[in-house]
């Protein structure tokens, strides 16, 4: 494989690096035909920033559920893991049920990837990695893999705006 400004080719074939899946997207939304650096890192910040918002809303919202229904463990428990390690495939691990606790691996049995639009667009790019640990996980007897989809975060939204079992998740590939 070479990798070059964001392009990924393995013999003939050329793929977009995930990370700059978005940018791509960015650029094609707005028709602009060319992109500075310092445009380029505003673009990375905001992603970062808005990711951020998406994974500490998913967050408090676990929380508040498992403080309503009286889960303390789980409610001390659940937490963010995409930032220690982006491999997993997922942002947010919690649990299930009350009687769920960590394994001993130290995983909850609800692992949450976090979605997010900053603006009202309904529409959000998932990697190969989120895709294959989503078929992992959700093919795991009593464990589950949802999507968090959070749309137009500048309006402090308090729940997700859609929760997706993996499962039917409907994807286009582009």
């Amino acid at each position: 494989a070479v990798i070059r400004d964001g392009l990924a080719r393995v013999g003939k074939k050329i793929t977009i690096k995930d990370e700059f899946a978005e940018i791509i997207l960015h650029q094609k939304l707005f028709s602009k035909s060319e992109l500075s650096q310092s445009e380029l890192d505003k673009i990375l910040e905001e992603q970062r920033r808005v990711g951020e918002r998406g994974e500490e809303l998913t967050l408090e919202h676990e929380k508040k559920y498992f403080k309503q229904k009286k889960w303390n463990y789980q409610e001390k428990n659940v937490r963010i893991v995409g930032k220690k390690n982006i491999r997993l495939g997922y942002d947010v691990e919690s649990f299930l049920t009350k009687k769920s606790t960590l394994n001993y691996e130290g995983m909850g049995d609800k692992h949450i990837e976090v979605k997010r639009r900053n603006y009202d667009d309904f529409s959000f790019i998932i990697s190969k990695n989120e895709l294959k640990m989503g078929e992992l996980l959700s093919n795991r007897k009593n464990e589950e893999y949802l999507i968090y989809f959070w749309n137009n975060l500048e309006s402090n939204p308090t729940k997700p705006t859609k929760i997706i079992p993996f499962e039917q998740l409907k994807i286009k590939t582009c």
